[in-house]
């Protein structure tokens, strides 16, 4: 994946493509989480398919994209026989409604990259700093360096003694009642 889902982690994408193609290895990889928030490139990348997701940028859901590159040609068995649409690999009639909202998805999410990168970035700082002003030995799990900023991964030992002293607390309106330890 192109960028990793729970830690946000950037994945070096060319050069993982760069010796896939050394070694005439077909490449495969999930960008639906770089969808709107990195560049992507599958010419540089040289990805042989890549999976896209509507709902990840501006909507909208139940829509995706598989890019599938020309060189070497590639077959994908469709997961429905029927009608043959799409080159065989798929049967039925394309939502165009959705396909047309995914690439306004897109092309607003490429317009936005920029801004949002840069506002997420701040808000990111905003929250690490404050989390490092309350607990001690906070640890960023992942790279620092290359990581999508919507994600803030981190450890502290302070948690592991929270959790064995119970002073874990239940929200209100549960089975425990309001600010009832648990442990």
């Amino acid at each position: 994946m192109a960028v990793n889902n729970e830690i946000g982690v950037i994945q070096p994408m060319e050069e993982i493509g760069d010796i896939c193609k050394e070694f005439k290895i077909l490449f495969h990889t999930d960008a639906a989480q770089a969808l709107g928030k990195i560049l992507i490139d599958v010419d540089r990348w040289n990805v042989s398919l890549t999976s896209l997701s509507g709902h990840k940028v501006y909507r909208p859901k139940g829509v995706g994209a598989l890019y599938m590159g020309r060189r070497p040609r590639i077959r994908v068995e469709p997961q429905m026989n029927g009608g043959g649409q799409e080159r065989g690999i798929r049967s039925g009639m394309v939502s165009t409604p959705l396909v047309v909202g995914m690439g306004t998805a897109c092309e607003i999410a490429k317009k936005e990259m920029e801004y949002d990168q840069k506002r997420i970035s701040q808000l990111q700082e905003r929250m690490l700093s404050g989390i490092r002003e309350q607990l001690d030995e906070v640890v960023v799990n992942g790279s620092i360096e290359r990581r999508y900023p919507k994600r803030i991964p981190c450890s502290c030992w302070c948690m592991l003694k929270v959790l064995q002293v119970g002073s874990i607390f239940n929200p209100a309106g549960t089975k425990h009642g309001s600010r009832q330890s648990i442990a």
